[in-house]
């Protein structure tokens, strides 16, 4: 390592802390507080009570989303000081640099999470021909899957039933794994798979109606989709109404679970293979479609369309104190957005959405 840049990096850690300590000084004490209570939580997780979880820091979320809106109280003069000074800092901060890189790190590790399921290059295919028809449009789709808060519940309720398969046998296996089953349908693989049907809308340029009912949707889906097999499991609509209705039974003689619904005549799979098919849904519905959807907003909403880029170049202009290059920077910005988002806006407009 050439030992020039060691003072240079210690200028820099310092220059952070320096930052980040004025930053936390000048907050009002009531937004101190609700994120020192934001960090207490996070450190107090326990996956066992996902709701309890949630419920408290969207609470919190919501405390600091009205601290923000209400109107900012006067600056004492050591406030004012305090800010000048952070504003003195920051220009003399690469913050366009580092959000460069951290961009692109972002990319890769979503990229990296996402390729651990094979399955993922055929989501990132249907999402990419999606976007031929009107650019952008999957983020549209996608916006739920990127939501990590709103999505922990959906993923950890059936967690605790699929880790406990691997300590338990039997019939106490059984069951467990039928209410895996049903609670991985209802709470991730719907919403996945109604993802998809409304990619295939624009990704096919076939504008269909989509299916209402659970059992209708995997069929209909699973034929329109299959040119990328793996992303729908043709067998889950039906084997979901078996273990919801109780159309199942459990034969210990090599160790079976038999299901059958209305429409389909009893049929034995091992516990094994379906604890195999069920894992395979549970990860495509869960982890794999969640760092695809972040890896495409990365990637393809802030990389590609040079919004990264043209926030990195001018963020010094919005530290200049210059109002009529802190303008242009904006006006700048704006216009690339508008570029980048100018057919999804006419089609949101042509659909009453705007």
């Amino acid at each position: 390592m050439d030992n020039r840049e060691i003072p240079n990096a210690n200028r820099r850690e310092q220059l952070e802390r320096t930052i980040a300590n004025q930053v936390w000084k000048i907050l009002p004490r009531r937004v101190r507080r609700t994120v020192s209570k934001m960090t207490y939580l996070a450190d107090d997780f326990d996956p066992r009570r996902p709701a309890v979880f949630i419920a408290k820091f969207q609470s919190l979320l919501g405390e600091a989303q009205r601290l923000t809106q209400m109107p900012p109280p006067s600056l004492t003069p050591q406030q004012t000081w305090a800010l000048k000074r952070i504003i003195v800092l920051l220009r003399r901060y690469p913050f366009g640099e580092d959000l460069r890189k951290f961009g692109h790190q972002l990319t890769r590790m979503a990229k990296r999470d996402a390729m651990q399921d094979p399955r993922a290059s055929l989501l990132l295919k249907l999402i990419s021909e999606a976007d031929q028809n009107v650019p952008l449009v999957s983020m549209i789709f996608l916006r739920g899957a990127m939501q990590s808060l709103e999505r922990l519940r959906s993923q950890l309720e059936p967690a605790d039933l699929l880790i406990s398969l691997d300590s338990t046998r039997g019939d106490v296996r059984a069951r467990a794994l039928v209410r895996a089953y049903r609670e991985t349908a209802e709470w991730l693989y719907e919403p996945y798979l109604r993802v998809l049907w409304r990619l295939s809308n624009f990704a096919l340029r076939e504008e269909k109606a989509e299916p209402k009912k659970f059992g209708q949707l995997v069929i209909q889906l699973s034929q329109r989709l299959e040119a990328y097999p793996g992303l729908v499991d043709s067998e889950a609509g039906w084997r979901r109404n078996a273990a919801a209705h109780r159309h199942w039974e459990y034969e210990a003689k090599g160790d079976l679970l038999i299901m059958w619904d209305e429409n389909t005549p009893r049929s034995s799979i091992t516990i094994d293979h379906l604890i195999s098919r069920l894992n395979e849904i549970y990860l495509i519905s869960g982890l794999t479609i969640e760092r695809v959807a972040q890896l495409y907003l990365f990637r393809d909403v802030f990389c590609k369309t040079g919004l990264l880029d043209a926030l990195c170049d001018r963020m010094p202009d919005f530290f200049s104190l210059d109002q009529e290059r802190i303008e242009a920077a904006g006006t700048h910005i704006s216009n690339k957005t508008e570029t980048a988002f100018g057919p999804l806006k006419e089609l949101l407009k042509a659909n009453g959405y705007a």
